[in-house]
């Protein structure tokens, strides 16, 4: 295993292991969070294969809290924010498209110079 892919998993123990120290620090609650930090840590330490196991682990909650939460975060967004808007706007606008249609009609024959430098 090369030093990279060895902090790669240390990574994620350590944010796990600081994660649940903060928990304590801030709740102020049972000592079993304490000794879960420490007992991750210590693991992590003397087995390297829990490491890369716990690492593996916490990606993968990652990315299943990844797969559930995007959705109604963005869900929220769109209905609390972007749909109100929407509504607002078409009942404040008062004026109605002249056209029925924003095409317009070009009697043009298209050649390979006209698409050789579009910008």
């Amino acid at each position: 295993m090369q030093k990279n892919e060895k902090n790669k998993y240390y990574s994620s123990v350590l944010a796990i292991v600081i994660g649940l120290i903060a928990i304590y620090l801030i709740f102020k609650t049972s000592k079993w969070v304490l000794i879960a930090s420490i007992a991750t840590g210590l693991v992590a330490i003397i087995i390297p294969f829990l490491a890369r196991l716990i690492h593996y682990a916490w990606m993968g909650l990652g990315k299943i809290l990844g797969l559930i939460i995007s959705p109604i975060i963005l869900s929220i967004v769109f209905f609390v924010i972007l749909t109100p808007i929407a509504l607002l706007k078409k009942l404040v606008t008062k004026t109605k498209p002249q056209q029925n249609t924003n095409f317009k009609l070009v009697n043009k024959e298209y050649s390979r110079k006209d698409f050789e430098n579009p910008w």
